[in-house]
């Protein structure tokens, strides 16, 4: 493997261009953070910025520390280099507890987290388990309640034979039970039917448009996320490999989803140094062979596309089994990802 593997990605963003990205009411700030579990270091120097009100949605391939980021935000992590503030106050070495009831920094999680023998007002109520009061957490999980009729009519029922969609959205109404500032959104969108998809981004675009919520996200579903957040940024191995603004870079602005074009180039070039599959250049045909038991697939010509003079590709894998086979399969199906937007 090439020392200077990741020499082709480029110069990475320094914080002034991250500043752009954000608001001028920038509400949270992470600066050149070194963080991980135990000994090991998975974020490298990381930035971020965010401005009240935004979403920030952090994309990249698994393993590259984008959940990393939101567990150190939220005092999960072994923090050894750098800062998280909030406004001018350093929130760096607050516990999970602290942040939620003092910073106003509330985390849904990736996996299921709801109690299924419990009923949803019950959960509701587990939302406020830091209040000061009980009496409180019921005045709070009934608001919430009212907000949404849907988890209202199953108050009574138990979590546990709720339908995916309305997990999730149990679980973003119990994270509003204590009035967060800032919500941290892991995979919202992990192993939901499309159309709970499209009821969880709305109910999360009404939270920041409506509510003012800061929302920083990881998603799976790239051009989702980016469709619906503010500022995007890329991760690469612990480390920001790219950024621009989510939602003009993703075509609402500027007439095409660019930064998922622009992420499958990224894990393109980045992978290319393990087979000879992906130069480069954007479109042309290809045929590789990396084993001598090979398997072959015949894709049928892209779409032409408007800035390659019409240019059509026919793609011709032919790829064997072991790590190198895994490798070339990702790159490919990025690739071809990248051909359709």
């Amino acid at each position: 493997m090439p020392a200077d593997q990741y020499s082709v990605l480029g110069k990475a963003p320094g914080p002034e261009e991250l500043k752009k990205l954000s608001s001028d009411d920038v509400h949270l700030t992470i600066e050149k953070l070194d963080a991980g579990y135990g000994k090991m270091v998975i974020l490298h120097d990381f930035n971020l910025f965010v401005g009240k009100a935004q979403s920030l949605c952090l994309i990249g391939p698994n393993g590259a520390g984008k959940s990393t980021i939101l567990h150190s935000i939220y005092g999960f992590t072994n923090i050894t280099d750098g800062a998280v503030k909030m406004r001018e106050n350093d929130i760096t070495h607050l516990s999970p507890n602290e942040k939620l009831k003092n910073a106003g920094i509330a985390y849904i999680l990736q996996d299921t987290s709801i109690f299924p023998a419990m009923t949803v007002e019950e959960n509701m109520i587990m939302g406020g388990f830091l209040m000061d009061k009980q009496n409180q957490a019921r005045e709070a999980a009934e608001k919430v309640l009212e907000k949404y009729p849907r988890l209202g009519e199953r108050r009574k029922q138990k979590a546990g034979v709720l339908s995916g969609g309305e997990r999730r959205l149990l679980e973003i109404s119990r994270a509003l039970i204590m009035e967060p500032e800032i919500l941290l959104v892991d995979e919202p969108s992990i192993g939901l039917e499309p159309r709970f998809i499209e009821m969880v981004f709305e109910i999360l675009r009404d939270l920041q448009q409506d509510e003012g919520k800061t929302i920083i996200m990881v998603e799976q579903n790239a051009k989702k996320g980016l469709e619906f957040a503010d500022i995007g940024y890329v991760l690469v191995s612990g480390q920001l490999a790219m950024a621009d603004s989510g939602k003009c870079a993703s075509g609402r602005s500027r007439g095409g989803p660019l930064v998922p074009r622009r992420l499958a180039i990224l894990l393109q070039r980045l992978l290319s140094p393990f087979v000879p599959l992906f130069p480069c250049h954007p479109y042309p045909g290809y045929a590789a062979t990396v084993s001598p038991i090979p398997i072959q697939w015949q894709f049928p010509p892209a779409p032409p596309l408007p800035d390659d003079s019409g240019a059509q590709a026919s793609w011709r894998l032919t790829i064997g089994n072991g790590v190198t086979s895994c490798v070339v399969i990702i790159a490919f199906i990025l690739f071809y990802f990248k051909e359709l937007y």
